[in-house]
């Protein structure tokens, strides 16, 4: 069986062109329309606390029925980013989200301005049972707050700025073609596959040519950069907030524990590169290139779906089997878009359809053992949605660092049983690489992403981005993170990483970090109390919607996220894994 295509006309008939999404787009927008009244005329939220609850209530359904839609439009834009219908619709809901976000700047305005007991008069009414956290949340972010008339034209001109710049770059790069030697096509989806083949020549000419494709738009993608991130600074400057001001309230997550984290992959640096210099022996030349770091050592035998759906299903239910049949009836009724084809975008994904409480993962199987590492990863995604479906959307906001949870739990127990499952030494070091390149993308690439984000701050009080002074950047970078070890760099990376174009989500990267380092400990726990840790860890999901960061690790795994050596007990398993990596590395290379 090949890898499937989704099923998503039971959700909305008709398509992206069809009278079920016009009618609840129209629906939605009218409703959108009415609450922009209602919120501007919002009294104090001390003097009308029913006027409030009722607000509240209106737009927790409004921002459900938006994301519904929402997510209609990026699976049909996703499986045919040429297509003209879906990207229309995509655009009609992003600015549906832009004029929900204007709605919500009054709301927003009067909580942050609010005396403390006002708060709690909201918290105390009974239509609003369970808003609490959201409340008082919202009430700490006053010093990141506009005045209220600038705040909601920042929100409305958000429609044609970062947020129509962020569209084209989706575009942009959907419909990139990347042509090889041998003429055939790919796109980058496609290419980002066959950086993990054995061929070492086809990985040269993948890089090659997808440097030379990005080449072709960089000066789309640097303009639509320079005005993102212009944009953000403009609004950075006007409160008087630094870069990760937003970012670090989003993520519900201190400076301190962020510092912490990033000197723990700092200081992991130095015993990744040791293994990065090994597996350069393992493939016979003497430094790695960039088109390396992905590519397979040992003996990783190619799995078809079935194969690798058995695989992911059959260890999921090995440790927790409500986790294994939540993911076989997400593979059976077709929530899963997952066919290798040119045209898709690239990446992976999943996404909630709220109103339906069901979810669909996006992704493009290219038949290894990575692949089914990604299946499992997007359904972990699913699985921390399902455990929490029954939630009100006030107790849904669960924040990029903590959303990485159950998809890095759930691909973690797939590793292991990888692992574990390995019949040869050939197959455990190909098991190892994996488990080590896991490591080096979330210790070293993550931090380089980040890095870089941060240094666009500084060259944009320069003027406009030049392409080749981003790509000088992104390779100092580069540089800085993997040291002496590489041979070749990618120096349009800043052009194929779709999470830099993100215009609502400034830093989509150091989460992916946090999330790897965190899921960790929590997998470590996990697998030292056995079966008895299931309620514990779904208790951990359902508090990811609405508890900060450090007190639920403090309270849950017993830690402090403010020290380094904290997230370096997240990362302590990759030391054995290189252990064992150099001595069977050391075995293969003296073929005993």
């Amino acid at each position: 069986m090949k890898a499937p295509t989704w099923s998503i006309d039971e959700i909305l008939p008709g398509g992206p062109a069809g009278a079920a999404f016009e009618g609840d787009a129209a629906a939605v927008e009218a409703a959108i329309e009415a609450l922009v009244v209602q919120a501007d005329a919002l009294p104090d939220p001390g003097e009308g606390p029913d006027a409030w609850a009722e607000a509240l209530l209106e737009m927790q359904s409004l921002f459900n029925r938006l994301g519904q839609l929402s997510t209609m439009t990026t699976c049909w834009s996703s499986v045919d980013a040429r297509a003209t219908a879906p990207r229309i619709a995509a655009a009609r809901t992003a600015a549906l989200f832009v004029r929900l976000k204007r709605a919500r700047v009054p709301i927003l305005d009067g909580l942050a301005r609010c005396e403390a007991d006002a708060i709690d008069v909201l918290t105390d009414h009974p239509a609003l049972e369970g808003w609490g956290p959201w409340l008082r949340s919202a009430r700490r972010k006053s010093p990141l707050r506009l005045p209220r008339a600038e705040q909601s034209l920042a929100t409305e001109l958000a429609r044609d700025g970062v947020t129509a710049w962020g569209r084209l770059y989706g575009q942009i790069s959907g419909q990139l073609e990347i042509r090889l030697r041998d003429g055939q096509v790919i796109s980058p989806s496609q290419a980002r596959n066959l950086l993990a083949r054995p061929d070492a020549a086809l990985r040269t000419d993948v890089l090659e040519a997808s440097e030379q494709a990005w080449a072709g738009v960089e000066g789309l993608c640097a303009a639509a950069l320079t005005h993102i991130t212009g944009t953000r600074q403009i609004l950075n400057d006007r409160r008087g907030v630094d870069p990760l001001a937003d970012t670090l309230s989003e993520n519900r997550l201190s400076r301190d524990a962020l510092e912490a984290m990033l000197e723990a992959a700092r200081r992991m640096q130095a015993p990744l590169q040791r293994f990065l210099a090994v597996k350069a022996r393992l493939l016979g030349v003497a430094q790695l290139g960039w088109q390396d770091l992905t590519a397979p050592v040992g003996v990783s035998t190619p799995l078809a779906w079935d194969e690798a759906v058995d695989f992911v299903v059959d260890n999921l239910a090995a440790w927790h089997p409500e986790l294994a049949d939540f993911v076989r009836n997400a593979i059976e009724r077709r929530w899963v878009e997952a066919e290798d084809r040119a045209g898709k975008r690239a990446g992976a994904w999943c996404a909630p359809l709220p109103l339906s409480q069901q979810t669909r993962v996006f992704m493009t199987f290219g038949g290894s053992f990575a692949s089914a590492r990604t299946l499992a990863h997007e359904l972990g995604h699913a699985f921390h949605y399902h455990v929490c479906r029954d939630l009100p959307w006030c107790l849904l906001q669960v924040t990029m660092t903590l959303a990485e949870t159950a998809s890095i739990f759930s691909e973690s127990l797939v590793r292991d049983a990888a692992l574990a499952a390995a019949k040869t030494p050939a197959q455990r070091l190909a098991m190892l690489d994996a488990r080590l390149t896991a490591g080096v993308t979330n210790l070293m690439n993550i931090p380089t992403r980040f890095a870089f984000e941060r240094a666009l701050y500084d060259l944009r009080r320069r003027g406009e981005f030049d392409p080749a002074a981003l790509s000088e950047t992104m390779v100092a970078c580069q540089r800085a993170a993997y040291g002496p070890v590489l041979s070749t760099w990618h120096p349009r990376f800043w052009c194929s990483k779709l999470h830099f174009y993100m215009g609502s989500r400034p830093f989509y990267n150091y989460p992916y970090t946090f999330g790897y380092l965190f899921a960790s400990l929590v997998y470590q726990r996990a697998r030292a109390e056995g079966s008895s840790s299931h309620p514990s860890y779904v208790a951990l999901l359902r508090r990811t919607g609405w508890d900060d960061a450090e007190p639920l690790a403090r309270d849950l795994l017993g830690v402090d996220l403010t020290r380094p050596e904290a997230w370096l007990e997240g990362a302590a398993p990759l030391l054995e894994d290189l252990e064992a990596f150099e001595r069977l590395a050391q075995n293969a290379e003296s073929g005993s």
